[in-house]
C-alpha cells in the first residue's frame, strides 16, 4: 500500500513537470517540450499506480488538493497546446497563401473598384 507521503511526492513531481511544460508552451519553446514528454508520461504512470494502491478514502481526501491542482494544470496545458496548434495551423495557412500569390499592391478608383498594380502593370505592358 502506498503511503500519503509517497503519493504526494509523486504528485509534486508531476506538478513540477506540468509547470515546466506550461512555461515552455507559453514561451513558445516547442522544441524543448519533446524531452519532457517521456518524463511526464512516466510521472503520470507513477501517480496513477500510487493512487490505485491507496487503501483508504481518508488518504484520498487528504490528497484532494493535489488531485485538483493536477487536474487544473493539465487542463490549462491542454488549452495552451490547442492554442499553439491553432497558431501553427494559421501560420502554415498564411504561408501557403503568401507562396501561392504575388504580393499584390492595389488601388481603388472613384467607383470603389479595386485595381491590382500587378494587373495594371501587365495591361500596360500589353499596350506598349
Amino acid at each position: 500500500m502506498t503511503t500519503l507521503a509517497n503519493c504526494s511526492a509523486k504528485m509534486i513531481t508531476l506538478l513540477q513537470i506540468l509547470k515546466k511544460e506550461g512555461k515552455l508552451l507559453r514561451d513558445g519553446k516547442l522544441g524543448e517540450i519533446a524531452p519532457i514528454i517521456e518524463s511526464k508520461a512516466s510521472a503520470m504512470r507513477d501517480v496513477e499506480l500510487a493512487l490505485s494502491s491507496i487503501g483508504s478514502q481518508e488518504t484520498l481526501d487528504q490528497l484532494r488538493s493535489y488531485i485538483l491542482a493536477l487536474d487544473k494544470m493539465g487542463k490549462e496545458n491542454g488549452r495552451l497546446l490547442q492554442s499553439v496548434l491553432a497558431g501553427a495551423r494559421a501560420a502554415r495557412a498564411r504561408l501557403a497563401n503568401l507562396q501561392g500569390q504575388e504580393a499584390q499592391v492595389g488601388t481603388y478608383n472613384l467607383k470603389g473598384e479595386k485595381h491590382s498594380l500587378s494587373n495594371l502593370a501587365s495591361r500596360a505592358n500589353k499596350l506598349v
